[in-house]
């Protein structure tokens, strides 16, 4: 329900010739272009005035009513303040819409833009209606799409009221956002069944198209500016004599953290707190004696126990950098047995 502007933003792409046709089409084409004009609330009620008048002198067309109550939704939208005045607008909205109900019941675009009438109620007082109206709206999209399957604005409707109820309860909305890419690619295979009919909502499916991507890149800079944690359990060290020697190295091979640590019960369990994401390796080496360094014997064989990251091995001497490389983008627990 946070993206109230997507609802606001109703351009009908419906422009008719009045040269040719009945009477009826070149009037409800003329109307149709006066939403393009329409920028505040006393523009809208202007043009459902005109729709409104359409609709009295062609009683069984219901196209006029369509227009006549989305004027009125959107009106809803639009007050800012008033929580009354809002509902006024609906109520008026809401006696079309039953008027279509009962002139064309099997008609999805009559149901669809129910469900938007019901969104909109919903928006009024989101903490008192939420449960009843994402309801009723959902059962309105539901019977649209069982019509028409096909029907984007149904589409669209139930993936605003499933992103927006998400939002509201701080739950993942990536599903969502699928979705709406997914409409956006197929939105103009769907032919309106001709240039009065209802053809609205492509530019709304864009502006949460864009806002997912957005999101992403939000997601991505917060996954960055993240400080994580590596826990290191260091085991088999043959004694408690001493410390463990550790350096935590970046990709370059350069020196991030150096530290000793204490060793209870051949152990040694220690963390390296406030690590930015990236890649890293790390070496240790068991410092019985703590002269500062791993003593080796004959050829440069350890005579101390010692390790690296990923527990990699090396065959004749220390395992190649690139083995012990490993990328920090979350706490990581990291278990490494020594090599005595």
């Amino acid at each position: 329900m946070k993206k109230v502007v997507l609802l606001l933003t109703t351009v009908f792409l419906v422009f008719t010739s009045m040269a040719d046709g009945p009477e009826f089409q070149q009037a409800m084409g003329k109307t149709l272009a006066g939403y393009a004009d329409c920028k505040t609330i006393e523009d809208y009620q202007g043009l459902a005035n005109k729709f409104e008048r359409i609709a009295n002198a062609e009683k069984a067309e219901w196209l006029p009513l369509y227009y006549h109550a989305h004027c009125y939704i959107i009106m809803s939208f639009m007050e800012q303040s008033d929580m009354a005045k809002k509902d006024e607008y609906l109520d008026v909205a809401e006696i079309s819409v039953n008027k279509m109900i009962g002139m064309v019941p099997d008609e999805s675009e009559v149901y669809a833009l129910q469900a938007f009438m019901l969104t909109a109620r919903l928006v009024v007082d989101p903490m008192t209606r939420g449960q009843q109206y994402s309801i009723l709206s959902g059962k309105a999209v539901g019977t649209a799409i069982a019509l028409n399957t096909d029907n984007p604005r149904a589409k669209l409707i139930s993936i605003q009221n499933e992103m927006g109820s998400a939002q509201f309860f701080g739950s993942d909305v990536s599903k969502y956002c699928v979705q709406a890419k997914d409409l956006l690619e197929n939105w103009d295979d769907f032919k309106p069944a001709s240039s009065i009919h209802p053809a609205w909502g492509k530019d709304q499916v864009e502006e949460i198209v864009n806002s997912c991507k957005a999101m992403s890149v939000s997601d991505t800079v917060s996954a960055q500016d993240r400080l994580f944690t590596l826990e290191l359990e260091i085991t088999a060290l043959r004694s408690d004599e001493g410390k463990v020697a550790i350096q935590l190295l970046n990709e370059t091979e350069a020196v991030v953290k150096e530290l000793y640590a204490e060793i209870s019960g051949g152990e040694c369990i220690v963390n390296l707190d406030s690590l930015s994401p990236g890649k890293y390796a790390l070496k240790y080496y068991h410092d019985e004696n703590e002269n500062g360094e791993l003593d080796t014997g004959l050829f440069g064989i350890p005579e101390e126990g010692y390790g690296f990251s990923n527990n990699a091995r090396g065959k004749y001497g220390p395992p190649e950098f690139k083995e012990w490389l490993f990328v920090l983008d979350k706490d990581i627990k990291m278990e490494l047995i020594t090599v005595n």
